[in-house]
C-alpha cells in the first residue's frame, strides 16, 4: 500500500540518520504508524489514518 511506504520512508530514513526504532510498524487497517526514538532521544511517530473511517461527518471548510 502506497501510504505504508511513505510512513516506512520517513522512518527508515531516520533511521539512517542515527536513531532508534521505537517498536515495530503497527497496522490496524485504517491506520498505520512507526515509531522511533531520534538523536536527542525524544520519541517521534509518523502515521497515516484513513480520513474515511472516521464517524465525524462535520466539514471544516
Amino acid at each position: 500500500m502506497r501510504v505504508h511506504l511513505e510512513v516506512d520512508t520517513i522512518a527508515e530514513a531516520a533511521l539512517a540518520a542515527g536513531g532508534s526504532e521505537a517498536g515495530g510498524p503497527e497496522d490496524h487497517g485504517f491506520m498505520y504508524s512507526r515509531s522511533f526514538f531520534d538523536l536527542d532521544g525524544h520519541g517521534r511517530q509518523v502515521m497515516w489514518m484513513d480520513p474515511s473511517s472516521t464517524s465525524d461527518s462535520s466539514s471544516t471548510g
